[in-house]
């Protein structure tokens, strides 16, 4: 697809829910992150010895605004969907294996699945393009197309099955939130 194509489908009101979300996001709070800085360093460790965690502090801080952030409702969502590059024969497991691995996590018995509980964070397994028919209650299902295309042969997605799946990530994320 062709930087014109996209335009198009921009000029013909495509992606509202896309456009209206980058729309509500501000500037970071600049001056939070530094005060995140601040008392980050000022903690009896070494300073950046908390490595990505410390980043993400500081980040937290700058989109909330606030200095101390407390997150009592989690959640981990899980988009799954199969990559055509397999049919190129370059992957290390087969197409199947999604439907399994996406099926165990709904089980409860997958490491997400373990991880999410111990954090006490919901889990939601959304199919947004396994290639197959999923069964499992539990998984969402919000598929797009089964699979994208070999990468190799052209484009993996349209630009508008693009935005239906950034899209559908905004709508489980609202969902999620409320």
């Amino acid at each position: 697809m062709k930087a014109d194509d996209v335009i198009q489908i921009i000029r013909k009101g495509k992606m509202e829910l896309l456009k209206e979300t980058i729309s509500r996001i501000g500037e970071l709070h600049t001056d939070k992150m530094e005060e995140a800085r601040v008392k980050l360093d000022n903690l009896l460790k070494p300073q950046g010895s908390l490595g990505t965690l410390e980043d993400i502090a500081r980040r937290l801080s700058g989109i909330t605004g606030n200095l101390d952030n407390s997150f009592k409702k989690k959640c981990l969502i899980v988009m799954g969907g199969d990559n055509g590059i397999v049919k190129e024969g370059v992957t290390s497991f087969p197409k199947d294996v999604s439907i399994l691995v996406a099926e165990t996590m709904v089980k409860g018995i997958s490491g997400v699945a373990v991880l999410a509980r111990h954090a006490g964070a919901e889990l939601k397994v959304v199919d947004l393009g396994l290639d197959g028919e999923v069964k499992a209650e539990g998984i969402i299902n919000r598929k797009i197309r089964k699979g994208t295309d070999s990468f190799l042969r052209g484009p993996a997605m349209s630009i508008e099955d693009t935005v239906k799946a950034i899209e559908t990530g905004i709508e489980i994320t609202e969902e999620s939130i409320r």
